[in-house]
């Protein structure tokens, strides 16, 4: 797929994260998080694409941090560009298929596609895009993408 519902408002520049549903769930919360998100990376070395559930904190209108439990793809992926001294392409999507994000939940062996999962228990493929601001397929007709680097 070329262009995708994800793609209809781009906004790189002049954008707050505090525009999107980035809530304070509890007064006791430590800010504003994005509390059910795919977050994908890829294997540097295999091309593997991992869509991972892991929470992000928007610390500010331009920065968000995660947690990437260490035993997570993502994490696995993060310490391999380290150790090549390469900086991670991450997509956070937000909002889509109930499938899709179940299939990031889901304890799938490494390097088995979250996406492929999900297009097998749907019974047809996940629609997928590049990413407008880093080198990575998102789910087509996610909400909203947001794209960087850590």
């Amino acid at each position: 797929m070329k262009k995708a519902p994800c793609q209809e408002i781009i906004k790189d520049k002049d954008f707050s994260l505090f525009e999107y549903p980035i809530l304070q769930c509890w007064p006791g919360d430590a800010g504003r998080f994005i509390t059910l998100p795919l977050v994908i990376t890829r294997d540097p070395e295999e091309r593997q694409t991992e869509s991972g559930n892991v929470p992000h904190a928007a610390l500010d209108e331009k920065d968000d941090r995660n947690a990437l439990h260490t035993h997570h793809d993502g994490a696995v992926n993060f310490r391999k560009y380290a150790k090549l001294g390469k900086r991670t392409e991450v997509a956070v999507a937000i909002g889509g298929d109930p499938v899709t994000i179940f299939s990031a939940t889901a304890p799938l062996p490494y390097n088995i596609e979250e996406t492929l999962f999900a297009g097998f228990l749907r019974g047809k493929a996940v629609e997928v895009v590049k990413a407008r601001t880093v080198d990575l397929l998102v789910p087509a007709h996610a909400e909203i993408i947001l794209g960087g680097i850590c």
